[in-house]
């Protein structure tokens, strides 16, 4: 089942109508490369990625996050998932999605 079904189906129950948002960002690497994220993810994206500017869809709110000293490139992640959560929450979001989320 899509994301899109989903949320319709979860709309539908609650009788409710969601604002649903994705979490977006742009990727650095520790040299200040931007890291492609369009079409398939690059291999070593967790363990590469060292800045991140964190936004959501819909919204001109944005966050950069720099990777702390001895962070793990997972825990780095989470931290992005986070801030695109407190981000969603900002603007209003019902439901803030993943940024790797197949929103179909």
């Amino acid at each position: 089942m899509s994301m899109r079904k989903r949320i319709k189906k979860l709309e539908t129950v609650s009788e409710n109508e969601f604002k649903v948002v994705v979490t977006e960002g742009q990727l650095f690497d520790r040299h200040g490369a931007s890291i492609s994220t369009e079409g398939e993810y690059p291999r070593n994206l967790v363990e590469n990625v060292h800045r991140a500017i964190v936004s959501v869809s819909g919204s001109k709110e944005a966050e950069t996050l720099e990777r702390k000293d001895g962070e793990t490139g997972a825990e780095f992640m989470h931290r992005f998932e986070q801030m695109g959560i407190l981000i969603g929450k900002k603007v209003g979001a019902t439901v803030t999605l993943r940024w790797d989320v197949k929103w179909i």
